[in-house]
Order: structure tokens, then sequence, then C-alpha cells
């Protein structure tokens, strides 16, 4: 499994983000072998459609289930769950990614 973090260092939300999927890794006995890729200029963003930070790729996919398409920058990136919004994807959709059998 390749578990990716992307991310830029204008966000605030990047480390609490981090902190929740190494302890959902934990969690599920996986090993902490995330990929930290740090987003720097809005080239970069763009090849790496990065819809903003931070963002969680499993396998390539991203954790959250209806992902927008773009636009792509260096922006702090909004999860909308349950109509409210949050700047940090939920533990009910990093724990699926990561184990699939949870869902």
């Amino acid at each position: 499994m390749r578990v990716q973090f992307l991310y830029f260092e204008g966000c605030p939300n990047w480390r609490q983000t981090l902190a929740d999927l190494r302890a959902t890794l934990r969690e599920a006995g996986l090993p902490d072998a995330v990929e930290l890729l740090q987003v720097t200029t809005p080239e970069d963003a763009a090849g790496l459609r990065f819809v903003g930070s931070p963002t969680v790729l499993v396998n390539s996919r991203d954790v959250e289930p209806n992902l927008p398409d773009g636009p792509y920058g260096l922006g702090c990136r909004v999860y909308w769950v349950s109509g409210r919004p949050g700047g940090t994807p939920p533990a009910e959709w990093l724990r699926p990614a990561l184990v699939p059998s949870s869902a």
C-alpha cells in the first residue's frame, strides 16, 4: 500500500491531518510509511492535481469520496462533511481508505 501526504507549509491544517493519519495507521496495525510531498509552486500543484492542503492519497486515490476535479493550487483544502466545512479529512474517510474491509 502506498500512502502519500501532500501539503504546503502555509496551510495550518496539515500537521493535524498528518497526526490523524499516523494515528489511524497505528490503530490499524499498519506501518507508518507515509510519503511526505511538500507542494511549493503553482506548477507543482497543477502537475500533481493538488486540490489543496492537506491531501491524503492511498494507492493514488484520494480519501475524499466525492473529490472535486480542481481547481489546483496552493490553497487550504476544505472538506465538506455532512454539509459542514472542515480543514481535515474525517476519520470515517481515513480508515476505510487504509483498511478497505472496515468500510
